[in-house]
């Protein structure tokens, strides 16, 4: 590891803690890794609203712990879409039958929720710190 060039840096692009609350736009890749005309603007992991979100999906699985049994998948799942709902905060490109689908908390929850590609997607993309330090 070069600790000259750690030193060089400025502590601002290590700022983690204020960049992850600038949203970032990200456009979603197809299956082929092929950009697709559909983008995606998330605020990061370690965002409030993130943590806000993670600690009720935390809970969730202590509390299964502690009873010797797995999180209710469904639960689960509900929890992390409504964690990425809330750290969307802006698309554009969404289209279903050739109509575009307004960025609306009930639509994205929709498509998250319909469409595990985009949801986890969209999850890579929220976890994706670099991302946010570099923007």
């Amino acid at each position: 590891y070069n600790v000259g060039a750690f030193q060089r840096r400025t502590h601002k692009q290590y700022d983690t803690i204020n960049s992850v609350e600038n949203p970032v736009e990200f456009n979603i890749i197809d299956w082929d890794d092929q950009p697709t005309d559909a983008f995606v603007t998330v605020v990061g992991i370690g965002s409030k609203v993130y943590e806000k979100h993670n600690k009720k999906i935390e809970r969730l699985q202590s509390l299964a712990a502690k009873r010797g049994k797995e999180p209710d998948q469904d639960e689960l799942n509900e929890l992390y879409v409504d964690m990425l709902v809330a750290c969307t905060k802006a698309w554009k490109g969404f289209k279903e039958d050739g109509k575009d689908i307004p960025f609306e908390e009930d639509n994205v929850r929709d498509i998250y929720t319909r469409y595990p590609y985009i949801r986890n997607f969209v999850m890579k993309s929220v976890m994706d710190i670099r991302a946010f330090v570099k923007n």
